[in-house]
């Protein structure tokens, strides 16, 4: 069973849906869909109403709140609203938006065949407005971004098979870029374990691989996460203020896809075309000097090589205890970076004839080859430019070293 990151990149399934036009003629099944919003803080009804007057008039709407001050504005909204199948449901002031999803919304996820889950956001005062609006728009626009859009995305649901979970993509920003780290978190990932177990799941839970579903906002076929749903969950069930940020909560936001896995549907990405062109203006403002980084400290001119060749290089250094790097220059000194990145110290360069004198580079010793002792029993990397592997690979022949790897191929 492969993971459910892996079972995305391989499947594609990215979605960009437009919110213009509709996608196919499929009818939109409005009908068997529904809308949970959980609301808490003062100023929601204001922020998120024009999101919520995107939902279609026949899609039922619940509001699910704990906070007693919030009841009159959301109330009113609904007032204003008569035409509209809109609900209040009150919820006890604990477990945030899981309770608010789990506990006071389970009935309601049973009941209907597709179900969209959003929920409000605090900002922190660190993070910059920008930055905030951002993640917001990741998790309100591309779940409720507009009637065609909504209708779009529940097409892509019945037209979809084995298509259980829909999520925003993972969030970019200065303060939370969850594309380019692994967001389990280690408690996260332990408490992740036991609900599958407890769930009994078969899925494949890998904690070196990053989860894809954020900020509990998904739209999902309620048949792919009903093992979640069935669980008869409690307010106690969750933690109580004030919230760390590995508790069961963020478990089970980082768990639906594999809910999903279990019950044999696929979890992809969806969002809206305009989201889709900030996305990929930012992740190429970024990629850029990412890709200097690489060049600049290890050397690595080609992407592929650092994400399929970092093992290979890795296992031969946990298999001799002793390694030197042939190639003192440019290359070489990426290696070594690339090495101590991973943990490992080499014993020192090799040259062929060190017509500089140097004694140390970086804090490793230089030694010409001819004075390497037991030069057979030890691991060499060739770090040299592409223009001088094979001379460099037939000088070690004729010394009967056969023990080597190539840094760049």
């Amino acid at each position: 069973m492969k993971n459910i990151r892996d079972t995305r990149d391989e499947k594609n399934l990215y979605y960009i849906l437009s919110n213009e036009s509709l996608a196919n003629s499929v009818p939109c099944y409005e009908d068997a869909a529904v809308i949970i919003i959980c609301l808490y803080y003062e100023d929601s009804m204001e922020k998120y109403s024009g999101y919520i007057d995107n939902i279609p008039e026949n899609i039922p709407v619940y509001i699910v709140s704990s906070n007693k001050e919030l009841y009159e504005s959301i109330l009113e909204y609904i007032k204003k609203n008569k035409n509209r199948k809109i609900e209040l449901i009150k919820k006890k002031n604990r477990g945030r938006d899981i309770s608010a999803l789990l506990v006071a919304g389970r009935e309601v996820c049973l009941k209907y065949k597709y179900i969209c889950f959003v929920h409000d956001k605090r900002k922190k005062e660190e993070v910059p407005n920008s930055e905030f609006d951002l993640w917001i728009e990741n998790l309100w626009g591309n779940s409720l971004g507009g009637q065609i859009y909504i209708q779009n995305v529940l097409s892509l649901l019945e037209t979809n098979g084995k298509l259980g979970v829909l999520a925003p993509p993972e969030p970019i920003g200065t303060y939370i870029n969850a594309w380019y780290i692994n967001a389990w978190g280690e408690k996260n990932f332990i408490l992740a374990k036991q609900l599958a177990a407890e769930l009994n799941l078969e899925c494949d839970l890998d904690i070196d691989k990053s989860p894809i579903t954020f900020g509990t906002v998904f739209w999902a076929k309620s048949a792919a996460l009903r093992k979640l749903f069935e669980k008869e969950w409690k307010y106690e069930d969750f933690d109580d203020e004030p919230l760390g940020r590995e508790t069961i909560s963020h478990a089970i936001e980082r768990i639906l896809g594999y809910v999903a896995q279990d019950a044999g549907y696929d979890t992809g990405t969806v969002m809206n075309t305009t989201y889709a062109g900030k996305l990929l203006s930012y992740t190429q403002q970024r990629f850029f000097p990412m890709y200097q980084l690489l060049v600049n400290d290890y050397c690595i001119y080609d992407i592929d090589f650092f994400l399929n060749k970092q093992k290979f290089i890795y296992d031969f250094c946990n298999r001799n205890k002793r390694i030197y790097l042939y190639g003192a220059g440019k290359v070489g000194k990426g290696c070594l970076h690339f090495l101590r990145a991973g943990g490992f110290e080499p014993a020192g360069f090799i040259v062929t004839r060190n017509a500089q004198k140097e004694k140390r580079i970086e804090g490793l010793f230089v030694e010409e080859l001819a004075f390497v002792k037991d030069i057979t029993d030890v691991g060499i990397i060739i770090t040299v430019g592409k223009q001088m592997v094979d001379e460099i690979e037939q000088v070690l022949k004729s010394r009967d070293v056969r023990n080597y790897i190539k840094y760049i191929e």
